[in-house]
């Protein structure tokens, strides 16, 4: 059975690298061949093909993912282990670096939680229940973050590129929120949508608040 273990963490790691590959090609690159978007769609499924097989085994890989202190380490380690499950946006990454909200930690975690729970739940692979009893557990609340119409009034505050280097808006419209102070070092959100064309959650904005009328 450890040998199997073994071997099973093996693929899924080869498998992360695979899919890190192809997301940045598809950064670099403006127009993404068919074949490429395929091969890419394939890598996640068997990425989390190779996942449920660890968990039906009683090993979840996201337990031995390291917890930084800082947030100088967000965007590459969303690409070393999240990779094909949850996106960071350039404009996240910026926004991260610039964070003085005083619990790397729980971002970190609650990022795993998206891309984690949250995610198996947009595919059906898990209930809303078990999501909410991590949400619950990390003191984070998911809400709405903004209508279309009041999104309108901010500009682009609300709105991401997505894919890199195309022309399409799409709506921050989730976010996990705790705390309901304004004072960035004591509120936490993290705005994100979901996108069904590869079955993963992009985040576009954290850790402080995005204006609206009120603010």
């Amino acid at each position: 059975l450890e040998d199997e273990l073994s071997r099973l963490q093996q693929r899924l790691n080869q498998t992360e690298a695979d899919v890190r590959d192809f997301n940045a090609l598809a950064d670099e690159q403006k127009d993404i061949a068919q074949e490429e978007i395929a091969s890419a769609y394939f890598l996640r499924a068997e990425n989390d093909r190779l996942r449920e097989l660890l968990a039906q085994r009683g090993t979840d890989p996201d337990t031995e993912v390291p917890i930084p202190d800082s947030y100088s380490e967000l965007p590459e380690w969303c690409d070393e282990h999240l990779a094909g499950r949850l996106k960071l946006v350039s404009r996240a990454a910026r926004s991260a670096r610039n964070s003085t909200y005083d619990s790397p930690s729980l971002v970190y975690r609650a990022l795993m939680l998206l891309a984690g729970k949250y995610r198996q739940m947009r595919l059906g692979l898990a209930s809303r229940e078990a999501y909410e009893s991590e949400l619950r557990s990390l003191e984070l609340t998911e809400s709405g973050s903004i209508t279309q119409v009041r999104a309108g009034e901010q500009g682009d505050e609300y709105y991401v590129t997505y894919p890199a280097r195309s022309n399409r808006r799409r709506l921050l419209d989730m976010h996990f929120r705790k705390g309901n102070s304004h004072e960035p070092r004591h509120a936490l959100r993290i705005y994100f949508f979901w996108d069904e064309e590869t079955s993963q959650v992009v985040v576009g904005w954290l850790t402080s608040h995005l204006d609206t009328r009120q603010t």
